[in-house]
C-alpha cells in the first residue's frame, strides 16, 4: 500500500528521515499510478491493433498487414513493378438481377464473391474492389514473385471450379447458375496508392 504514510512530526533525524521515506512513497504511488495507466494504453492499442488486423484481413493477405505495421509509410510510395491483374465478371447479370428481389441479389452476391475470393487469396493474390458484379485482382504486390503469371492463371481455375460449386448452391436455392468470364494482364504497372490526404 504506496498511500500509508510514517507519522514521525519531529524536527530531528528522524522526523527528515520519515519525510523523506513519506516522500519517497508519494513518488512510487505517482509512478506505480502512470505504470498502470501505460499498462491500460498499450492493452487498449493491443485491442485495436487485432481489431484492425482482423478488419484489413477481409481485404488484404496477412503478410501485407505485418509490412503495413512494420513500416506503414512504405505502402504510400508508387513503385512500377511487373503485376498480373485479374479481371472476372458475370455474363448477363443484368438481366438476372431484374428479376429478382435486392435482398436476393445480395445475397447471391455475397456467396459469390466468398467464393471466388478463396482461390485469389490462397495464390498470393489481392481483390482490389468489387465493380458491381466484377472483381479486379492483382498479383506480385507488395511483394514481387517470379510465380505471379502462375498464381493468377491458378486463381482463375480455382474460380472456375468453385464456379460450379456456388451453381449448385444456386440451384440449391431456386436460382439459375451463373456464367462468367475471366481476363487476365501481365505488365508493367504502378504499384501504390492514389488520392487525397484525406483518402
Amino acid at each position: 500500500d504506496l498511500k500509508r504514510e510514517v507519522k514521525a512530526p519531529l524536527n530531528d533525524e528522524t522526523g527528515q528521515l520519515s519525510g523523506a521515506f513519506n516522500y519517497m512513497v508519494c513518488s512510487l504511488d505517482q509512478a506505480y499510478d502512470e505504470i498502470k495507466q501505460f499498462a491500460r494504453k498499450a492493452a487498449f492499442s493491443e485491442r485495436r491493433e487485432l481489431k484492425i488486423r482482423t478488419v484489413f484481413q477481409r481485404y488484404v493477405p496477412n503478410h501485407v498487414i505485418e509490412q503495413f505495421f512494420e513500416s506503414p509509410e512504405s505502402i504510400l510510395v508508387g513503385e512500377e513493378r511487373e503485376l498480373s491483374v485479374l479481371f472476372s465478371d458475370i455474363r448477363g447479370f443484368t438481366t438476372f438481377s431484374e428479376g429478382l428481389a435486392p435482398r436476393e441479389v445480395v445475397a447471391s452476391l455475397n456467396e459469390y464473391f466468398g467464393r471466388m475470393v478463396e482461390p485469389i487469396i490462397d495464390n498470393a493474390g489481392i481483390v482490389d474492389k468489387y465493380i458491381g458484379d466484377a472483381i479486379m485482382a492483382f498479383f506480385g504486390a507488395p511483394e514481387a514473385s517470379l510465380l505471379t503469371p502462375r498464381n493468377a492463371v491458378a486463381a482463375a481455375f480455382g474460380m472456375q471450379q468453385r464456379l460450379g460449386q456456388f451453381n449448385e448452391w444456386q440451384a440449391e436455392h431456386g436460382k439459375k447458375p451463373f456464367y462468367i468470364g475471366i481476363a487476365i494482364n501481365h505488365g508493367k504497372v504502378t504499384v501504390g496508392n492514389i488520392g487525397s490526404k484525406q483518402k
